[in-house]
């Protein structure tokens, strides 16, 4: 009542809330408390919330993330791991890549030095994940980084299966700033030609060949036999990775013949899946080509 009257803190609709008036007052009250007891109350906090939220805790990730990551001191780092990893998710569902990466840095640093685990490797790829959705395709290699240290935790501990679900997720070649090849070597041994996401991988293992180690031959290799394994699968989403990253090769390595019709196919066939950002690509390529070989009326 008396911090009340002065203006210190203001009720808030829910019965028994209460906020600070400003941020400078609380930022001010904070800053006279000692370290050792600014961390005492932060576990405190952290402790009657996850009471008070009971088994919807972890819809309140990011609140607890804090206050147990300012208590780390006392209360351990299992929680800020715990609470840190389940914000991190959610940020990546609400498309908030930024604060993802904030949530899965400090789940990292909690965790410190040490060997594998299925929670360290977690942690890395969605971190990775994160990178991927935040960064620059020129900054890209990060991500990559990130998403190959998950595949060693995972290879590890022997979650295989993981370590290529984690490979598989999206990225681009980028000539001279990434090494997408290194991170799908990692798993390749690994792949099975009854599951969907091999002619996928294989695929993109192409493309990464032909486009950052300039390697024609060995991508059209590893493109024909992701063709194969799609066509053995019926798999029509495959078979249009295939395509699309055979393009994409012979695009980077000026081989022009046939192109325009070629990239108009491609196009056609990601417009039928209802693939928009393969329709977008090979619409723009189509156009391209065929301004430059003189077909702009088509």
């Amino acid at each position: 009542e008396e911090a009340a009257k002065m203006r210190v803190i203001e009720a808030l609709p829910r019965h028994g809330w209460h906020q600070f008036s400003h941020a400078l007052v609380q930022r001010t009250l904070a800053d006279e408390l000692s370290l050792t007891r600014r961390v005492r109350l932060h576990a405190r906090v952290g402790e009657v919330m996850e009471a008070m939220y009971g088994a919807d805790a972890g819809k309140h990730a990011a609140e607890l993330a804090y206050h147990f990551a300012q208590a780390e001191a006392a209360a351990g780092p299992e929680k800020v791991v715990h609470y840190s990893l389940l914000a991190g998710e959610q940020a990546l569902g609400a498309y908030a890549y930024e604060e993802a990466v904030q949530h899965f840095k400090r789940a990292l640093a909690a965790k410190g030095d040490g060997p594998p685990d299925g929670e360290r490797a977690e942690t890395l790829a969605g971190l990775g994940r994160a990178q991927v959705g935040s960064l620059e395709r020129t900054d890209m290699q990060a991500a990559i980084d990130s998403l190959a240290q998950a595949v060693d935790c995972y290879l590890a501990i022997g979650e295989r299966q993981r370590a290529v679900a984690v490979s598989a997720i999206p990225l681009t070649a980028v000539p001279g700033s990434t090494d997408v090849a290194s991170l799908l070597e990692r798993v390749l041994p690994y792949l099975d030609d009854q599951s969907t996401v091999t002619p996928i991988l294989l695929a993109r293992y192409g493309e990464a060949l032909g486009i950052e180690r300039n390697d024609p031959e060995g991508a059209s290799t590893f493109l024909t036999k992701a063709e194969r394994v799609a066509t053995t699968l019926n798999d029509r989403e495959a078979a249009l990775h295939v395509s699309v990253y055979r393009v994409a090769v012979k695009t980077h390595h000026a081989m022009y013949e046939g192109m325009p019709d070629r990239a108009v196919e491609v196009w056609r066939h990601a417009r039928e899946l209802g693939n928009t950002e393969f329709e977008l690509n090979m619409a723009h390529l189509a156009v391209v080509a065929q301004v430059t070989f003189g077909d702009a009326g088509g």
